[in-house]
């Protein structure tokens, strides 16, 4: 790869890591949801108001689900920073401390991790709707 190219897709990089840690530490949009139920119109929440990563991470450590907690912490929060790092990594590792041989098995076991941690993106829309939004119609007396 040219040096031009690498320096730019370096910098690429940093920004894509750079706008991950934003994004995670900002809070979410208000975006006000108005829900009605057999024509009852529930109270008003925020469809943005969930959780981070960090803080589900935590709540399920807490509640003694330590292998879920690090679960969730590896791939959603440690996994795009660290895959970015070994892209750049193995984009200006010179060949005496990188091998190509190494360097491309490296690749290729970050291209494989990438495809299966992409399930955590399903995972944090289960446990947005799973954990922080409890909705109850009525007053409590059944009836249909």
């Amino acid at each position: 790869l040219p040096r031009a190219a690498s320096t730019a897709l370096t910098v690429a990089m940093l920004v894509n890591m750079f706008l991950l840690w934003r994004v995670r530490t900002k809070p979410w949009p208000q975006m006000l949801a108005v829900v009605s139920v057999a024509g009852e119109e529930l109270p008003g929440f925020s469809a943005f108001d969930f959780p981070s990563i960090g803080q589900f991470a935590s709540k399920f450590w807490a509640d003694g689900q330590y292998a879920f907690a690090l679960a969730l912490w590896l791939s959603c929060g440690l996994w795009p920073y660290l895959k970015l790092a070994l892209a750049m990594l193995c984009l200006h590792a010179p060949h005496s401390i990188l091998p190509r041989r190494r360097r491309r098995m490296l690749l290729e076991g970050t291209n494989f991790g990438a495809k299966w941690t992409r399930v955590h993106v399903d995972l944090v829309a289960l446990l947005l709707l799973m954990c922080t939004l409890h909705i109850s119609v009525g007053g409590g007396g059944g009836g249909a």
